[in-house]
């Protein structure tokens, strides 16, 4: 889900009107930018589309493992591209956002792991 114009706001006007923000989040699940002096500060978000995206990384994750478990296992030399590629269809979910530093980890470790083979 891209972001859109729309979705960007001022923290001022978040202030001013946060009740109507909450209600905005929970109609439609889409995250809000605030800024601070024209730059994006934060993001909101429901608890709900908070919940679904953890619960989304959670199951890359396991894959993820499931994907360096079937290679530790396989007694056939792995293709760095093959997995390079299978994490990254895992992950394309993600292309419109920008990851938090601890959901890019396993796509680190994955390729670090690939490359000491």
């Amino acid at each position: 889900m891209a972001l859109n114009v729309n979705s960007i706001r001022s923290l001022t006007d978040f202030r001013r009107r946060s009740k109507d923000y909450v209600e905005e989040l929970q109609e439609t699940n889409d995250p809000i930018v605030l800024t601070v002096n024209g730059e994006a500060a934060i993001v909101l978000q429901s608890a709900t589309a908070f919940q679904s995206q953890q619960d989304r990384i959670l199951q890359l994750e396991i894959e993820l493992n499931q994907l360096k478990q079937q290679r530790l296992t396989s007694h056939q030399p792995s293709n760095k591209n093959n997995l390079v590629a299978a994490i990254s269809q895992r992950f394309s979910v993600f292309q419109e956002f920008e990851l938090s530093q601890a959901s890019r980890e396993p796509i680190r470790e994955a390729i670090d792991f690939s490359e000491e083979s």
